[in-house]
């Protein structure tokens, strides 16, 4: 059991805190940003990268932001691509990984997104958070960055 429990371990995704931003006009830069849960990043035999992570609905509307991708770790730019998602990411020794990402299929329902920010926010945070949604929903990019554990 014991043996199980730590080949387990040495193979187990962690869990770590992240953000995602999306691109957009300097003065809407400070409202760009989220903290979002439920991230994982593992290495697989030393030089594989594995993310998850889930959008949030802010941007993507409930049930269109969960997504995982993959990379062979070659050096610090890591190449990564998964089921609707293709970006770059950089790997450096103590720092957070960071990513741009894009999502050249993603269908956002922007009423669904409407009523994710209506739950959050109101006035004109909410009237300024709906700019960035939009921007996203025309060019769906944006930079993960998360740390991992070395």
């Amino acid at each position: 059991m014991k043996l199980t429990l730590t080949l387990f371990h040495l193979l187990a995704v962690a869990t770590y805190a992240a953000t995602y931003s999306v691109p957009v006009p300097t003065e809407l830069q400070d409202h760009a940003r989220w903290n979002i849960s439920g991230h994982a990043i593992a290495r697989v035999n030393g030089d594989d990268l594995q993310v998850s992570y889930q959008l949030p609905a802010d941007i993507t509307g409930e049930g269109n932001g969960n997504f995982e991708f993959t990379g062979k770790i070659t050096s610090s730019f890591v190449n990564v691509s998964g089921a609707g998602v293709y970006g770059a990411c950089m790997l450096a020794r103590s720092k957070p990984l960071t990513c741009m990402l894009k999502y050249p299929e993603m269908a956002i329902d922007t009423t669904s997104v409407d009523k994710s920010l209506a739950t959050h926010f109101s006035g004109n945070e909410f009237d300024i958070r709906k700019r960035v949604a939009r921007i996203f929903s025309a060019d769906p990019a944006g930079l993960l960055s998360v740390e991992i554990a070395q």
